[in-house]
């Protein structure tokens, strides 16, 4: 499934960041956490991730297990924020360093993966997140 991003309350072109196969640092982009099951509600604090894709309007689309886009603002008038987005499975290996992350950001995504997937997200957090970190789930 891939949500066109007219949808985010603003038109955006996507530009790839990283390659599929490639770890991503978060702070080489100035970001320090991860929003996982972000759907739509796009934070531009972090990085987004969602099983869903998102479409840009030209018809550029995210793959499952691609990289990293960015999400330009089509209208350079606008002060939209830069917004990234990975689409990933989060109930597997994310593909970033060990400790690499202030902070995680989860609603709405548990309850819906099983018992399994998320014994390996809980697993997966406690990897990424820096000694100190937070994981606020809801």
């Amino acid at each position: 499934l891939a949500l066109p991003l007219s949808g985010a309350g603003s038109s955006y072109s996507l530009l790839e960041m990283t390659r599929a196969d490639a770890l991503i640092n978060a702070s080489a982009f100035g970001l320090e956490g991860l929003h996982i099951g972000s759907g739509m509600a796009f934070q531009p604090t972090c990085i987004n991730i969602d099983i869903d894709g998102i479409t840009d309007s030209e018809g550029v689309a995210t793959e499952l297990g691609g990289g990293l886009y960015a999400m330009i603002p089509e209208n350079e008038s606008e002060m939209s924020p830069l917004l990234h987005f990975l689409q990933y499975d989060c109930t597997g290996r994310l593909p970033f360093a060990d400790h690499s992350v202030k902070w995680i950001f989860t609603e709405h995504f548990i309850e819906h993966v099983p018992v399994e997937g998320a014994i390996s997200f809980f697993k997966e957090a406690y990897r990424l997140l820096e000694r100190g970190g937070t994981l606020r789930l809801s």
